[in-house]
């Protein structure tokens, strides 16, 4: 798909995923409590940001190699997900089983589907295959989830519980909706041994992106309890709306920028200028639309 066609689509889609996302904020608040949105806001944000401190190196590693079609990570990811990503998950499922915590075990099984859904969803993205990622990561996922909530609010069954595990349903549905579309996808057949260097690299840059998109509303929840933690998630879906476009802009550009990298510096010039000034405007709506601080 050329770049600039697929850039389009890609914030038309966000664009239309941040409006689902605002209807589901409003359903849960507006039906529920804010209270309730607080609490599922604050496992939510909990899950998102395991998955970033932990597991979103994965991604980059794809951007960066598969953007060349013959690399092939398929060793490398079976050993990272036997050795690292399953006994990371279990562990926690584990001692939250042994706190009798059953919040704490639904939301490990959650994290695992994360990290398996998005993995997939940036392999297409850095494989060229934008369009089976972007509807099945912005779109498909999300509009299972809006479905989801309406329903258990007309049964009258909107626990926290079944919310959180209405948010791990979207993954599912992504991860279903790949499945056929996998198999078009180039296997590659030169395979790539990944540096841990590389992956601890990458894995460490989106540490302090986490912090500051994740921390707000799990503060919130355990200084000011979960209506606070509501307040601030409320906020927080008013910054993606408004912050839609750098996101997929950048999903769609990275692998582009890699494989630009490749062939040479000179090449990367005009493409990065353009990504530069994007993510410029990301990271002005991010601070001022969710600065560091608490609600009292």
């Amino acid at each position: 798909m050329d770049i600039v066609f697929a850039m389009i689509l890609s914030i038309a889609i966000k664009g239309i995923s941040a409006v689902v996302e605002i209807f589901i904020q409003m359903l849960i608040t507006n039906e529920v409590g804010v209270s309730e949105y607080g609490s599922y806001t604050f496992f939510v944000s909990v899950i998102e940001g395991a998955y970033y401190v932990l597991f979103s190196g994965s991604i980059k590693l794809n951007t960066f190699y598969l953007s060349t079609p013959s690399s092939s990570l398929s060793d490398f990811k079976k050993k990272y997900v036997l050795r690292f990503v399953t006994p990371v998950v279990a562990l926690i499922i584990a001692c939250s089983a042994a706190m009798r915590n059953p919040y704490g075990v639904l939301s490990g099984v959650i994290l695992y589907l994360y990290y398996f859904a998005f993995d997939t969803g940036s392999v297409f993205f850095s494989r060229g295959r934008q369009l089976p990622a972007m509807l099945g990561e912005y779109l498909f996922g999300r509009i299972v989830l809006l479905i989801g909530v309406a329903a258990v609010i007309r049964l009258n069954a909107a626990t926290g519980l079944m919310l959180l595990g209405l948010y791990g349903l979207q993954f599912v549905t992504m991860l279903v909706w790949f499945a056929p579309h996998v198999r078009r996808l180039s296997p590659g057949t030169d395979s790539i041994r990944v540096p841990m260097r590389k992956l601890a690299a990458y894995q460490l840059s989106d540490v302090a992106n986490s912090v500051i998109s994740y921390s707000p509303p799990i503060l919130q929840f355990f200084f000011g309890g979960a209506f606070t933690a509501g307040f601030t998630g409320i906020i927080t879906i008013v910054k993606k709306f408004i912050n839609f476009i750098s996101g997929p802009t950048a999903k769609v550009f990275l692998p582009e920028l890699s494989r630009l990298y490749k062939n040479g510096e000179s090449a990367l010039s005009p493409a990065a200028g353009t990504y530069r000034k994007i993510t410029m405007y990301g990271l002005t709506s991010s601070l001022w639309m969710d600065p560091p601080t608490t609600v009292s």
